[in-house]
Parts: C-alpha cells; structure tokens; sequence
C-alpha cells in the first residue's frame, strides 16, 4: 500500500491543501511587508542571517515533513522552532504573548495547519544570560526534535567564538535542525 501511494500522482485534496497553505503563506509575506515598509527599509531583511545553503535547505525540511504526512495520513507529523536568546526572544520588554516564539508561531500556523502539520515554537531564552555554559548544553535547551533553532545574543555574545560551538552543538540533535542568527542590537535600516 505504502509502495503505491508513492508512486500515485498527488490527490485533489493534497493539492487544495499546498494551494490553501501557499496563499496564507503570500498573504502573511505581504502582512509584514506591509507593516514594516520593507520596500523603503529593506536592510530589515539583514536583520536575520541565513546563508542561502541554509535557506534551500529549511525548505527541504518543510517539503519533507509535509510530504511525510501526506504519504502516512494516520501519522501525527510535527516542526518545531526552538528560540534561545536574551530577554529580547524570551520577552521580557513585552508581554509574553508578544515574544518572538509566539508571534512567529501565530503567523505561521495558520499555512502549517492547511497542511494538517502540527507546529511548535519553543521558547527557551533567558533574560541576561551568559554565553557559556547555555550555548555549549543547546541540545537540552532546544530539545531532540527541533527542526530549527534561533540565536539571539548579540548584546552578550556577539564575535565570540562560541558562536561556531553553538552551531557544532546544534549538529548533535538528531534532526540535525537549522541554525538561523537573529540580531537583538538596534536595527541601523536608514536607507
């Protein structure tokens, strides 16, 4: 049975659900474009870094786990974003339900839902914390399941060579998550 569903064309009913999730997708894209006014500061897209290799790859991921509920429909299949950081990421200049993990959980569940994907958004960030040893232990902090962790510490860490150890760290988990760095210092976006 498994052998034969991957070789069946895609169904109408999968192929609704990529459509419903792509369109969320480019609505939420056009949301922030919008609100930030990208097109007269795009140096806010250079507030996050991600090496192209890295880009193309997140994408693999997202195909892979979409695929894998698809291919086992009785299968729970889930993504999970696991945020480390300063109190920048763990809020505590906000209220909670204004930390990045749920607000990037918020904005994107809706796409992950239209594709019967649970997602998750761990947040693990501490308000002033130090570099070492909670960039070397990144496995127990982001979890074994993570698909994808963020840094955020520039204001404590920032050019030290624990970044490259955070990044070894990370390749221990078994899903081998991407990594993605995500500046805390004041945005400079004058155009």
């Amino acid at each position: 049975h498994a052998q034969a569903k991957e070789n069946a064309p895609p169904s109408e009913a999968f192929l609704e659900k990529l459509k419903k999730a792509l369109d969320k997708t480019d609505s939420l894209i056009k949301k922030i474009s919008d609100e930030w006014d990208i097109p007269h500061y795009p140096k806010f897209l250079k507030s996050c870094f991600m090496h192209k290799s890295a880009w193309e790859t997140m994408k693999w991921k997202y195909m892979s786990k979409i695929l894998e509920k698809e291919m086992h429909e009785d299968h729970k299949v889930a993504f999970t974003i696991s945020f480390s950081g300063s109190s920048v990421t763990a809020g505590h200049d906000s209220h909670f339900n204004h930390s990045t993990p749920i607000v990037a959980g918020e904005y994107m569940r809706e796409a992950f839902t239209a594709l019967d994907v649970q997602l998750h958004t761990h947040n693990f960030a501490l308000g002033n914390n130090p570099c070492m040893p909670y960039d070397l232990c990144i496995k127990f902090f982001a979890g074994f399941d993570a698909d994808v962790v963020i840094w955020e510490q520039n204001y404590f860490c920032e050019g030290s060579p624990l970044m490259e150890q955070f990044i070894r760290q990370a390749m221990t988990i078994p899903t081998r998550p991407i990594v993605a760095f995500s500046e805390s210092n004041t945005g400079h976006w004058s155009v």
